[in-house]
């Protein structure tokens, strides 16, 4: 085993302490660059099998660890630790994490208890190609854990305990909700568009029944054509989604082969 650290441009000396701690790699990004691109540069300098990933910040004690490559086997590709709770988040940040997820299990269609937790492991050979593309500061596990799962990976998920950050301050921001949203999105139409598209025209098709059948009963309130629009949006949406699974059958394709290159 080795330990790779990480140093995201900080201003302290975690380069010489690691380095003194006997870390095996210490690298050192010059500016700071993103949790994700920390991440993502550990992920490169690696040599194992399998990548063991855990922030620094301490909300997951070290023993954590052990569970998570107690858990790794031939029959797995990853596992994502879900923390039992997020409260220890604070109130503004578990809202935004509990309305990511809910999110994130309607278009995925899985019931995830965490999708952002900073411990994880995942073989080094099914991530690498696909590095240039995840996200460079927030949400790094969150498009890792999407995209385990829309790539059908043999994935485990491991209930782990969390404690509030010991060190530094959380820099996490309205934005990054959104972010973190767009990034979900994002992930779920390059990988799976149809999980997103098809929802979309289902229930545009359903509104426009739904108005129109309104608009008859009650001709003196409503346009019955007014809801033509949703008919329209809904086809709009279905021939998009058809396209787009087509456009991502070719970027999989295309990531495979270099994988297996």
């Amino acid at each position: 085993a080795e330990i790779v650290v990480v140093d995201d441009g900080s201003t302290d000396r975690t380069f010489e302490a690691a380095k003194i701690a006997g870390a095996s790699k210490v690298i050192k990004h010059e500016n700071n660059r993103g949790a994700g691109a920390a991440v993502s540069t550990g992920i490169r300098n690696a040599t194992g099998d399998f990548c063991v990933v855990v922030d620094a910040d301490g909300q997951h004690p070290i023993t954590d660890v052990r569970k998570v490559i107690d858990s790794l086997d031939d029959t797995i590709d990853a596992v994502f630790t879900q923390r039992k709770s997020l409260r220890t988040s604070g109130w503004f940040k578990a809202t935004g994490k509990w309305i990511l997820i809910r999110v994130a299990n309607f278009f995925a269609r899985r019931k995830f208890q965490d999708i952002n937790s900073g411990l994880l492991a995942i073989k080094r050979n099914k991530v690498i190609h696909y590095l240039e593309i995840l996200p460079r500061r927030y949400s790094f596990p969150t498009a890792l854990l999407l995209i385990a799962h829309l790539l059908k990976l043999r994935v485990r998920l491991v209930s782990i305990e969390s404690s509030p950050r010991r060190t530094g301050k959380s820099k996490v921001r309205l934005k990054d909700f959104l972010r973190a949203l767009f990034i979900i999105l994002s992930t779920v139409v390059i990988f799976e568009p149809l999980y997103f598209f098809i929802p979309l025209s289902i229930y545009s098709f359903y509104a426009g029944i739904a108005g129109g059948i309104f608009s008859l009963l009650f001709p003196q309130k409503l346009n019955p054509l007014g809801f033509s629009r949703f008919f329209e949006f809904s086809v709009l949406m279905f021939i998009i989604g058809l396209v787009s699974h087509q456009i991502s059958i070719v970027i999989r394709r295309l990531l495979d082969t270099e994988n297996n290159a």
